[in-house]
Protein backbone atom coordinates (compact mmCIF):
# COMPACT_ATOMS: atom_id res chain seq x y z
CA UNK A 1 0.00 0.00 0.00
CA UNK A 2 1.68 3.19 -1.19
CA UNK A 3 0.18 6.61 -0.50
CA UNK A 4 1.31 10.19 -0.99
CA UNK A 5 4.53 11.08 0.86
CA UNK A 6 5.54 7.42 1.15
CA UNK A 7 9.33 7.00 1.11
CA UNK A 8 10.68 4.32 -1.22
CA UNK A 9 14.13 2.82 -1.68
CA UNK A 10 14.76 2.48 -5.44
CA UNK A 11 16.34 -0.67 -6.86
CA UNK A 12 17.82 0.82 -10.02
CA UNK A 13 21.19 2.34 -10.93
CA UNK A 14 20.08 5.97 -11.35
CA UNK A 15 21.88 7.16 -8.20
CA UNK A 16 18.76 7.98 -6.19
CA UNK A 17 18.92 6.85 -2.58
CA UNK A 18 15.35 7.62 -1.49
CA UNK A 19 12.17 8.55 -3.36
CA UNK A 20 9.07 10.29 -2.03
CA UNK A 21 5.78 9.69 -3.80
CA UNK A 22 4.20 13.02 -4.78
CA UNK A 23 1.61 11.91 -7.31
CA UNK A 24 -0.72 9.00 -7.93
CA UNK A 25 -2.98 8.82 -10.96
CA UNK A 26 -6.63 9.62 -10.32
CA UNK A 27 -7.59 6.42 -12.13
CA UNK A 28 -5.86 4.45 -9.38
CA UNK A 29 -7.30 6.40 -6.45
CA UNK A 30 -5.54 7.36 -3.23
CA UNK A 31 -3.53 4.17 -2.79
CA UNK A 32 -1.11 2.64 -5.30
CA UNK A 33 -0.14 -1.01 -5.37
CA UNK A 34 2.52 -3.05 -7.11
CA UNK A 35 2.63 -2.30 -10.83
CA UNK A 36 1.01 1.16 -10.70
CA UNK A 37 2.49 4.35 -12.14
CA UNK A 38 3.51 6.99 -9.60
CA UNK A 39 5.33 10.33 -9.69
CA UNK A 40 8.23 10.66 -7.26
CA UNK A 41 10.79 13.23 -6.19
CA UNK A 42 14.38 12.26 -5.37
CA UNK A 43 15.33 12.75 -1.72
CA UNK A 44 19.03 12.13 -1.41
CA UNK A 45 21.05 11.29 -4.51
CA UNK A 46 24.52 10.01 -5.22
CA UNK A 47 26.85 12.74 -6.48
CA UNK A 48 28.02 10.57 -9.39
CA UNK A 49 24.51 9.41 -10.29
CA UNK A 50 22.30 10.28 -13.24
CA UNK A 51 19.53 12.02 -11.29
CA UNK A 52 19.97 15.09 -9.12
CA UNK A 53 18.56 15.75 -5.68
CA UNK A 54 14.99 17.19 -5.58
CA UNK A 55 14.31 16.19 -9.21
CA UNK A 56 10.91 14.85 -10.19
CA UNK A 57 10.99 11.41 -11.75
CA UNK A 58 8.19 9.19 -12.97
CA UNK A 59 8.41 5.50 -12.19
CA UNK A 60 6.39 3.15 -14.33
CA UNK A 61 6.14 0.15 -12.08
CA UNK A 62 6.57 0.09 -8.36
CA UNK A 63 7.22 -3.66 -8.39
CA UNK A 64 10.38 -3.52 -10.45
CA UNK A 65 11.85 -0.26 -9.15
CA UNK A 66 11.01 -0.05 -5.45
CA UNK A 67 13.07 -2.34 -3.27
CA UNK A 68 11.28 -1.52 -0.02
CA UNK A 69 9.10 1.03 1.70
CA UNK A 70 11.06 3.03 4.26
Amino acid sequence: MIQLKTMLAPADNSGAKRLMVIGISTKIGKVATIGDVVLCVVKGADSAGVVADHKEVGYNKIASLAREVI
